[in-house]
């Protein structure tokens, strides 16, 4: 084999190879919290997350992060969020309540949710 060959096989390589890794990827996640303790989640995909705050006012110093995941979606349906004890299914517009943490889905999409969370006040 040629030296431009060699360097053509070792491109089209690398550029295989990544292509099957970015197909790999399952998801993304953002979260921002305002001093309030409200939080805005965003979750793509099916991966794992750590919750940004813990689901009781009294865990807010735990070690152990709490998780949280999508585990499906259906675009203009529901969403089945997986945190704390067990699953949680929400449509647009809905709530549901883990420890004082109310999640309310603000957007459901085939692939993702929105939740936007508010610790219940004292």
């Amino acid at each position: 084999m040629t030296r431009s060959r060699r360097h053509l096989a070792t491109a089209l390589g690398t550029v295989a190879a990544t292509l099957l890794l970015s197909a790999c990827e399952t998801g993304s996640w953002s979260s921002r919290c305002d001093s309030s303790g409200s939080c805005r989640l965003e979750i793509s995909g099916t991966e794992f997350h750590d919750l940004p705050r813990s689901l009781n006012s009294q865990g807010r110093f735990r070690r152990v992060r709490e998780k949280i995941r999508l585990a499906e979606a259906t675009q203009g349906g529901t969403a089945t969020i997986q945190v704390g004890e067990g699953d949680n299914v929400c449509a647009q517009g809905e709530d549901f309540v883990q420890g004082d943490i109310t999640f309310t889905c603000t957007e459901v999409g085939s692939t993702s949710v929105v939740l936007d969370t508010a610790r219940a006040q004292r």
